[in-house]
């Protein structure tokens, strides 16, 4: 929201701080020169990218094996419960997922017709490499589905052994390695930037159950919910095929005979293999750079190309079954769960964002401001927090404290608040000539989150209160303090360097 606000040129220079490709931020200033600061036109650019995604590949699909897989397929990601938590959060995730849907699709297109024997069309190969490329621009995880995919494509060209083939598949990826050159070294730097230090923490088992149930996730719900649910529709589908081997049985058929074609069993084996190949990658990488950069919201950018391959099951088993048989019902009872979780995820989200819950730590922290004589400074080391205040009040005296234990972001991408927010590295410098401070964080209830605060010399605690934000269901827990003498001690309130951040792993 902040870097937005910049010219292109700035845009790069200060992206090139914080840990994501700036591809978005070019696009959201798009959307800002043409609607201004509209956070409802932000987040309508999230929802087309969803949009988006499911009709190219349900539309590609529809070309390939037909209207009913076109169909399925539209219907797994608009019904998908994370996919549409990602579709109204302004963040870079739902045009990821749209530039890796096209990627895909017009891979398989291109390796469908090569495998005929036939050569694709141009249009093929441009829409392969464009959404390539902007999909690298978006995020680190698609350029690497990107990657996986274009192995995909070698591997065929060169098994089809037609040197025009292979040299069609040689420009579009020298084009795309030309075109992303520009953010190749800002890139090498991002990657040494998080090799010092990153906030993802492995845990188990609740990372390894994130990883499985993120697709189901329901806003608000916990995150064994979600892998619940995935349990249920993963049961329900081995059920599927159980019956539908027996019914093939009792028909007489042999169960030999496969479900799928050579050209349907393709498709749904490398959907399968670029998201294990992308997981695959995420496992590898931590390993090396010796910290964990497995993050279950990264792995949505390649959704969709698994997505792909149930669609092509689904409809083949929907089309090799017998009308009102068990398991025509057994597949539109689990059809029908997961749009009704789809509508309970709307309903949560859309609980969430129109709460007038949200606005009560801001409007406290106002009226707080208003009622002082003296100057007040409003400091927190939570970004999230510091993010909604210094776009929605960048009047008031808004300080980032970066020493602290719990602060995130490298600094130099903060320099995009402007104005709106200073960057303190220690109390001296953070307090400055306020007669009164209000501290910010987000933690959970009843963990003494503002201890150390409390114990600084040079503050008096008059009040704190925790408030539920709703939207991003995190706790606010807010102190007010009277500067009573010279506050802290260098950096006494927490050392080491703080964990490298992106400002996309906020939706502020």
């Amino acid at each position: 929201m902040a870097l937005v606000g910049h010219n292109p040129r700035d845009i790069w220079t200060l992206g090139a701080q914080d840990v994501h490709p700036i591809g978005y931020y070019m696009l959201l200033a798009v959307v800002r020169a043409v609607f201004g600061g509209n956070f409802v036109a932000y987040r309508i650019l999230s929802v087309v990218g969803i949009w988006l995604a499911a009709a190219v590949g349900a539309m590609a699909l529809r070309r390939m094996f037909g209207a009913r897989a076109g169909y399925v397929f539209a219907l797994l990601v608009c019904c998908c419960p994370f996919l549409g938590q990602m579709a109204v959060q302004i963040r870079m995730y739902s045009w990821a997922v749209f530039a890796m849907t096209a990627c895909f699709m017009a891979a398989m297109s291109i390796c469908l017709t090569a495998r005929r024997g036939r050569s694709p069309q141009l249009f093929s190969w441009a829409a392969f490499a464009l959404a390539g490329v902007c999909g690298a621009y978006l995020h680190y995880y698609a350029a690497v589905t990107d990657f996986l995919i274009n192995v995909i494509v070698l591997v065929v060209c060169c098994r089809n052994r037609r040197r025009s083939l292979v040299m069609a598949f040689v420009v579009q990826a020298v084009a795309q390695v030309a075109l992303y050159a520009p953010w190749l070294i800002v890139m090498f730097s991002q990657v040494s930037r998080v090799s010092g230090g990153y906030w993802i923490t492995f845990s188990f088992p609740q990372s390894l159950i994130e990883v499985w149930g993120y697709p189901m996730a329901i806003a608000g719900a916990p995150m064994w919910l979600g892998g619940m649910l995935c349990a249920v529709l993963t049961v329900g589908g081995i059920a599927v095929a159980v019956l539908w081997r027996r019914q093939r049985a009792d028909q007489g058929q042999s169960e030999r005979r496969p479900l799928l074609g050579a050209d349907r069993r393709f498709v749904v084996i490398c959907g399968v293999a670029v998201y294990v190949g992308l997981l695959a990658f995420a496992g590898v990488a931590s390993v090396v750079l010796q910290q964990d950069v497995l993050l279950y919201r990264y792995l949505v950018v390649a959704l969709t190309a698994p997505l792909v391959a149930l669609a092509i099951v689904i409809t083949a088993v929907w089309e090799g079954s017998v009308a009102r048989s068990a398991v025509r019902r057994l597949v539109a009872a689990l059809a029908i769960l997961l749009a009704v979780c789809a509508v309970v995820n709307t309903g949560a989200l859309a609980g969430r964002s129109l709460s007038p819950r949200n606005a009560e730590p801001i409007h406290d922290i106002e009226r707080t401001v208003a009622a002082v004589r003296g100057h007040v400074a409003v400091l927190s080391d939570t970004p999230r927090a510091m993010g909604v205040l210094s776009a929605t009040y960048p009047e008031l005296d808004n300080v980032y404290c970066s020493w602290t234990e719990r602060s995130w972001w490298d600094q130099g991408a903060l320099a995009a608040f402007d104005t709106s927010l200073r960057v303190a590295d220690d109390w001296k410098r953070a307090v400055g000539d306020a007669d009164e401070v209000i501290f910010v964080r987000t933690a959970k209830p009843n963990d003494h989150a503002l201890a150390d605060i409390d114990a600084m010399p040079g503050l008096r605690k008059i009040d704190e209160h925790t408030y539920l934000h709703p939207w991003d269901w995190e706790y606010w827990v807010i102190g007010w303090y009277e500067v009573d003498g010279p506050v802290g001690f260098g950096t006494a309130a927490g050392h080491g360097a703080p964990a490298a951040h992106g400002m996309g792993d906020s939706d502020e």
